[in-house]
């Protein structure tokens, strides 16, 4: 096993870890740092309260003496790209209508262009004003620098990114629309080819609060997508 996380933590990192690996032997890792926390996970009201996405990458398949330590952040000079600071977001919280009896907290992907090892996007999720918000974002220098947001869709988690052989982005997620008993749960399917315009297609829709909850997570903890 390799230690990823360089930095201190509130004594553990999110439960998220995602890889992208390119055939030229380029692998990025997108993982979430908890810098500190509130609440308590067995009572179903853990808060991160200040988290970083992390982006690490190694420049040949993860070998040699000290692998994943190819990006590094200007701020500390510490191995793994700060991509973004200070986010905070409900974890394990549970049984509440307006979260569609889902758990929440921490969704991310990662994926490489096919053809170019240093274009990549990432979706990583954040409250913003209050709600749970899914960000995609893209980095054109191997991790170094990062767009500002490409799209933000609010009240939307397991989301899955991946691009194609003809640089087609393809996004999946789940988001909940409305509100009391006509809540409704909704797959989408996202493409693009230049992160301007997007299609959205719904894939499914299911109401959020029948059948009841009787097990955690309710709709699962992430979705996983793949192109050729």
């Amino acid at each position: 096993s390799i230690r990823l996380e360089k930095r201190t933590t509130s004594g553990q990192d999110g439960a998220q870890v995602r890889p992208a690996i390119h055939p030229d032997g380029t692998i990025y890792v997108a993982f979430y740092r908890w810098i500190s926390t509130t609440g308590n996970f067995n009572a179903n009201t853990l808060v991160v309260s200040n988290a970083d996405v992390i982006v690490v990458r190694d420049d040949n398949w993860g070998t040699g003496s000290s692998p994943f330590t190819a990006l590094k952040d200007s701020s500390d000079n510490l191995a793994g790209r700060r991509v973004a600071t200070g986010l905070s977001f409900p974890f394990n919280q549970t049984g509440v209508n307006a979260n569609g009896q889902e758990r929440w907290g921490g969704d991310l992907s990662i994926s490489v262009d096919p053809n170019n090892s240093s274009l990549v996007y990432l979706a990583y999720s954040t409250l913003v004003s209050g709600t749970y918000t899914l960000i995609v974002v893209r980095s054109r220098d191997r991790g170094v620098t990062w767009s500002s947001n490409l799209l933000s869709l609010a009240n939307a988690k397991n989301p899955a990114i991946t691009i194609n052989s003809v640089g087609q982005i393809g996004l999946l997620y789940q988001q909940i629309t409305g509100t009391g008993s006509t809540q409704r749960w909704e797959t989408h399917f996202r493409d693009s080819m230049n992160v301007r315009f997007w299609t959205d297609t719904i894939l499914c829709t299911a109401l959020s609060q029948t059948p009841v909850r009787s097990f955690s997570p309710y709709i699962g903890d992430y979705l996983h997508m793949m192109a050729n």
